[in-house]
Formats: C-alpha cells, sequence, structure tokens
C-alpha cells in the first residue's frame, strides 16, 4: 500500500497542525472497534478515480487516491489533500508559516499534499506520516499521530491498516488475558463460589447464629 504512495507523494511536505486547541487522548482499543467495525453497509468511501465495493467490516478494495484534491477552500485557494480524503484545514498561501515548517522534511516542496487525521485534528505532509507509519509497521500496536500520539482511528485513507492492526491488538489481548467468554465463565464461578461460602463465615465468626 506504502510503495504505491511513495511515487507520487515523494514530494509531500510532513507538517502538522491543531484545528482546535485541545489535544485528545488516545483511543482505546474499544472505540477503535467501533470506527472500524461498523454494520454491514456498503462501504461509500471513494471518489471520481476509484470507489470501494466491500461492505465496511471488510477489507477496502480501493486504493487510496493519490490525485489532488481538486475543491476550492473558502479563502479562494486550492486544497492541499488528496481527491476523496477529507480536505486538511490549511492553506498553502494564507497558511504558509504553518503547511511548510519542516518536521519530516517534504514541507516545503511546491506540490506537497497532505492528510487530514480526524482522530485529533493535526494536518500531516502524506510521505511523512506513511514513513512514520511504515517504520512501526513491525509493533503490533495501534497506530499514532506523530506529533501527539492519539490513535489513528478514522483516517480512511488508511483503513486496511487500522483493521488489520486492531485484530493483531485482539490476538495479542486474547493471548495474555484469555478468552473473554472463557474469563466472564470463570470469574461467575467465583462469584458462586464466594456467595456460597458467605453464610458459613457469618456463622463461623459468630456474626449471625
Amino acid at each position: 500500500m506504502w510503495n504505491t504512495f511513495s511515487a507520487a507523494t515523494s514530494h509531500v511536505p510532513r507538517h502538522v497542525r491543531h484545528a482546535t486547541g485541545s489535544v485528545p487522548t488516545g483511543a482505546s482499543t474499544q472505540s477503535v472497534q467501533r470506527n472500524v467495525e461498523s454494520p454491514a453497509h456498503r462501504a461509500r468511501w471513494g471518489c471520481e478515480h476509484t470507489s470501494c465495493t466491500k461492505l465496511c467490516h471488510e477489507p477496502c478494495d480501493r486504493e487510496a487516491c493519490i490525485e489532488p484534491c481538486k475543491k476550492i477552500l473558502r479563502c479562494g485557494h486550492p486544497c492541499i489533500g488528496f481527491c476523496g480524503d477529507p480536505c486538511p484545514p490549511l492553506c498553502r498561501v494564507c497558511d504558509e508559516d504553518e503547511v511548510t515548517a519542516i518536521f519530516f522534511g517534504f514541507e516545503d516542496e511546491e506540490n506537497a499534499r497532505f492528510v487530514y487525521l480526524e482522530d485529533c485534528k493535526h494536518t500531516v505532509e502524506s510521505q511523512g506520516l506513511e514513513t512514520w507509519l511504515e517504520k512501526t509497521e513491525s509493533e503490533i500496536s495501534m497506530k499514532l499521530c506523530p506529533f501527539c500520539k492519539t490513535s489513528i482511528t478514522k483516517t480512511q485513507r488508511y483503513t486496511n491498516l487500522i483493521k488489520a492492526i486492531y485484530q493483531d491488538v485482539c490476538k495479542v489481548k486474547a493471548k495474555v488475558f484469555g478468552d473473554l467468554k472463557d474469563i466472564k465463565a470463570s470469574r461467575g464461578h467465583l462469584q458462586q463460589q464466594l456467595a456460597n461460602l458467605r453464610p458459613e463465615l457469618l456463622v463461623r465468626y459468630g456474626i449471625i447464629t
């Protein structure tokens, strides 16, 4: 997936900015599940160049579009994102200092493309973000924003990666903590044993006769 993007996004800078003043905390695996495992409806992620035909809970069969977004921002300047993606809130002209601020190394290139992370409201240079995600690909953990470390769960551009990582995290949790059904059954058995033991203890210690 990343190789597909790298050739077309080698010009994209790597800058990040908050659209709001607050920084959300990292998402739990439960919140990731709610975002990733939506009901069995047809996915509506697509653009004029390509679209996904799978159900929402299935791996997407659409490659993220690498064409520049053709939308015009309210300020009258072109969007700095990709076609089919949410438009980043920054403008290459009006917010030049913020957009071209070097973080990964390509932010100040003329045709740089950016990705808007909906979880934390950061705008990140695409090639830098993809390189960042590749570096942590061997780790079984949720992918994080390189700036604030908030879990990336809503960015459809990386939906297949997010789903795959979530499944890996679930497998590790099951291996470490055991199957949820087994845990509930064991807990219920212990609670019943304690309930049966309580009258005996009350009598033994003279609480009741």
